[in-house]
């Protein structure tokens, strides 16, 4: 790969990284905010989980998200604890910060899945390098 063949690369995933980063920024207070402001007495109308986890599948940090646990080589699940997010009809953006200029495909399966055992309340997260194979990479998740 030329040099200008891995700048365009480098550029091209730090425009990814970019978009998907300010749509989070922008979604996830507008979701807190709205919650805030409900006058409601039920669950909330709209409910989020996020979580930061790393390649060996620990979770770094997040919200709603209780357990995580790294399934195979690039393959995780992510417990959501609240019974009110409504997977199959959420959003789910996910981005990783792997930094060696590699472009990373990240697939999410918001049913039960059976590399996570079935399992309900379950985000099931892929992670693929450009030329397809299946590698472990840190990565970020925001259900809306």
């Amino acid at each position: 790969m030329t040099q200008s063949e891995q700048r365009r690369t480098r550029g091209q995933l730090a425009f990814r990284l970019a978009v998907c980063g300010a749509a989070v920024a922008a979604l996830v207070p507008m979701a807190i905010w709205s919650d805030s402001r409900s006058t409601q007495t039920g669950p909330p109308s709209r409910v989020w989980a996020a979580a930061r986890v790393s390649a060996a599948g620990r979770l770094v940090s997040g919200a709603e998200v209780d357990q995580v646990h790294r399934a195979g080589t690039g393959v995780y699940c992510l417990h959501i604890q609240n019974p009110y997010v409504d997977l199959p009809r959420s959003v789910v953006l996910a981005t990783s910060d792997q930094g060696d200029g590699h472009a990373l495909l990240i697939r999410t399966n918001a049913a039960p899945d059976p590399s996570c055992g079935n399992a309900g309340q379950t985000l099931t997260v892929r992670v693929r390098a450009d030329p397809g194979q299946v590698v472990d990479a840190d990565f970020q998740i925001a259900v809306l």
